[in-house]
């Protein structure tokens, strides 16, 4: 419980914020990673900086072991190596990240 608590405060702070991968924990990366390559490559949005997206690529790749996501098993890690999430389909991405996804883009002015 105190894990989601602290995920929605984060987000919460974070859509204050320029998304920076260095202060991501490490779940927080699946979540970013998904949410971002959900709007860009599915709703031709960009929700940060192609060198931020490829920073979360790096470092979930540097520590995929350790991760424990739930949905993190959607991840094609090979793709993170090209840092593409290209091969991601519509059906790949949970709703609730589509949700999210879209709800955050929306609250940062990029829908």
């Amino acid at each position: 419980m105190a894990d989601a608590l602290d995920r929605a405060i984060f987000t919460r702070n974070i859509h204050k914020a320029q998304i920076r991968a260095e202060l991501l924990r490490p779940a927080q990366l699946v979540t970013f990673y998904l949410m971002a390559s959900y709007l860009y490559y599915q709703c031709d949005i960009s929700l940060m900086a192609d060198s931020e997206y490829d920073k979360i690529c790096k470092r979930l790749l540097a520590e995929w072991d350790s991760i424990e996501h739930a949905h993190k098993k959607v991840i094609d890690y090979d793709s993170l190596d090209a840092t593409t999430g290209f091969t991601l389909r519509l059906h790949d991405y949970p709703l609730i990240t589509q949700s999210a996804a879209l709800r955050f883009a929306e609250e940062r002015g990029l829908l």
